[in-house]
């Protein structure tokens, strides 16, 4: 009995040294590092994201609330700068990004420094501003010579001054180096191309070659004077009373001659407005098009097999009342491009897009022309044979002129 009693009393000792042992070892450890999410970079990052969608105090809320947390990161200035440019508050900005200028530590920084100016200048525009541009962009490559956002952005530079082969050489440039943002520069890169292939006549073409969207009106316009649509139909123009919407546009003498040429897709709305500040689809402008080469007839020979053709498009249903207008303006006449299986067809159309196709289609009915001439042609030549142009011919005569005669009816 005593002997148990003993032996309890030395296992509840032993518990309790145990369990001091434990406490003092874990009152003298150090205790956990604390994993902190909160930091400049992060707070950084926060605010790009936040420009991106046009979230510009909250933006610079971040890029604040990073200098507090670390003050001289200059990331966070270089934000600041580019937020309150957004807002036009232009010295403002220049002087915070020659803070992140003066703070940058590393050339990688030195040379993001560099390309917030580049975005300053461009988007303020003052006098000589490319040419400024083109030195921070020099500056840039001194620091960091295969620096994406450098070639990127001095690609804007030279988009938003209509030199589109510098844009190009400059995106394309981007667009080897690559890195998170390598998809943005293969997108501005495909613009650009498609802009200078479709090489715009007008001034209204070269002003809506880069607009992500277009109206009716500017459709309207650029049909009329791109395509020259209004001088191709004459003849077959009906007289229409003007919608009041239109009375006082811009764009009314276009508009009136599109709807005289009661073009499908660019009619009245069940209103009897035009709704010439509507944006047009892809599906929309894919309809517009189709009737255009019905009109012209530069759809014959083109629509074979199309009825029994598979549908090539994921996003459109074969019952769609606009599908045979896409495949024939995709697959067929090769105005519009499908991506990836994908045609969109409620996406807004593009100035590029619309361009495009109106020089596709312009040199498909040139094409036509050039058919048509030669069957004419060589009709003429044959009864010119047939009124003696043989024996002409052979004697060395002017026997062209003849031809001439019979084309013009002589």
């Amino acid at each position: 009995m005593n002997q148990g009693s003993h032996s309890g009393q030395t296992g509840a000792v032993l518990a309790v040294l145990i369990a001091l042992t434990a406490f003092i070892i874990n009152g003298c450890a150090a205790p956990p590092k604390e994993f902190r999410l909160d930091s400049a970079g992060h707070r950084v990052t926060n605010g790009f994201r936040l420009l991106d969608l046009g979230r510009i105090e909250d933006a610079r809320r971040e890029f604040k609330t990073a200098l507090k947390l670390e003050p001289g990161f200059c990331e966070a200035y270089r934000g600041i700068g580019l937020s309150l440019v957004m807002q036009e508050r232009f010295k403002e900005a220049f002087r915070a990004m020659e803070q992140a200028r003066m703070c940058a530590k590393s050339k990688k920084e030195r040379a993001l420094a560099e390309v917030g100016f580049i975005r300053l200048t461009t988007l303020e525009k003052a006098k000589g501003w490319l040419h400024k541009a083109e030195q921070f962009f020099l500056a840039a490559l001194d620091q960091d010579p295969d620096n994406f956002e450098a070639y990127y952005y001095m690609g804007i530079a030279y988009t938003q001054a209509k030199m589109l082969p510098k844009a190009l050489g400059a995106f394309r440039k981007a667009a080897r180096i690559g890195g998170p943002f390598r998809d943005r520069a293969k997108r501005a890169l495909a613009l650009v191309t498609k802009v200078i292939e479709s090489k715009p006549q007008t001034q209204l073409g070269r002003d809506i070659a880069l607009k992500p969207t277009l109206t009716r009106g500017e459709v309207a316009a650029v049909l009329v004077r791109e395509l020259h649509l209004d001088d191709i139909s004459k003849g077959k123009v009906r007289k229409i009373s003007v919608p009041e919407d239109i009375k006082h546009h811009p764009y009314k003498a276009e508009i009136v001659a599109i709807l005289g040429l009661g073009i499908q897709g660019m009619s009245l709305l069940p209103d009897g407005s035009f709704g010439p500040e509507m944006p047009v689809s892809r599906s929309d402008f894919a309809t517009i098009l189709a009737h255009i080469m019905k009109k012209l007839k530069v759809t014959e020979g083109r629509e074979d097999g199309k009825a029994e053709a598979e549908n090539p498009f994921d996003d459109i249903d074969e019952e769609a009342p606009y599908f045979a207008d896409v495949v024939l303006c995709t697959k067929i006449a090769h105005l519009l491009e499908p991506d990836h299986g994908l045609f969109e067809p409620m996406e807004l159309v593009s100035g590029a897009d619309v361009l495009l196709a109106i020089r596709r289609l312009k040199n498909i009915m040139a094409h036509n022309i050039n058919i048509n001439s030669c069957v004419v042609s060589a009709h003429a030549f044959a009864v010119s044979m047939a009124c003696g142009g043989w024996q002409m011919f052979r004697r060395g005569d002017n026997w062209m002129a003849l031809t001439q005669g019979v084309l013009n009816g002589e």
